[in-house]
């Protein structure tokens, strides 16, 4: 606001002055669904905040996770007064509970997707560090089914790389995300229609 006036609405300059901080962990997500999402041919106007999954197109239903090798703030110093290295990367909520889209009702911790897509943005120099170059990022993508079976919350990479998750690149996701997806145990029996019906909502004329 300039003087109590609000300015014009211009989406773009807020969008760069809220999420203009990509290498902060929520926004890096927010960045790597919208990379899955175009890869896709995801047609939903908006994310949904509140969707028991990240993405749900026509034919798949997708849950993305996202790490990456450089982080927003500055590393700690050891007793020696050394840099610390950085934490292994990880990707978290693999298993957690789901908006039933009613009220405030939520399922038991459960997996929903039919697929899971693992993104990593591997940069680690603060100068060349761009999300935006697709050669700077892998993706590694696993089944709900798989996922559901490893009864876990939360997963390093480098445990993900010794199960024989496949690596993929942007170009391959579409491929990939179809020809792994497998529904999990109990996914069929909830209700998408709230979330159905809120995406033919906003879907254009």
């Amino acid at each position: 606001m300039t003087n109590g006036v609000t300015p014009p609405a211009d989406l773009t300059e807020f969008a760069r002055w809220a999420f203009g901080a990509v290498t902060v962990n929520t926004h890096r997500g927010w960045y790597a669904e919208w990379l899955v999402r175009n890869a896709l041919g995801d047609s939903a106007e908006r994310r949904g905040e509140w969707a028991p999954v990240d993405l749900i197109t026509p034919d798949v239903k997708v849950e993305v996770k996202c790490t990456g090798s450089m982080q927003d703030w500055l590393p700690g110093l050891d007793t020696h007064g050394r840099p610390k290295p950085p934490s292994p990367p990880d990707f978290s909520g693999l298993v957690a509970r789901r908006w039933t889209g009613y009220g405030n009702v939520y399922t038991e911790p459960m997996v929903l997707a039919d697929a899971y897509v693992f993104a990593v943005h591997t940069c680690t120099d603060r100068v060349s560090y761009d999300v935006g170059d697709s050669r700077q990022w892998s993706f590694y993508v696993a089944s709900g089914a798989t996922v559901q079976r490893w009864r876990q919350k939360s997963i390093r990479l480098t445990v993900l790389k010794q199960r024989g998750v496949p690596e993929f690149s942007l170009a391959e996701l579409p491929w990939a995300v179809r020809s792994h997806a497998e529904t999990p145990e109990g996914a069929d029996a909830f209700d998408w229609s709230p979330f159905l019906e809120s995406m033919s909502s906003s879907a254009p004329e």
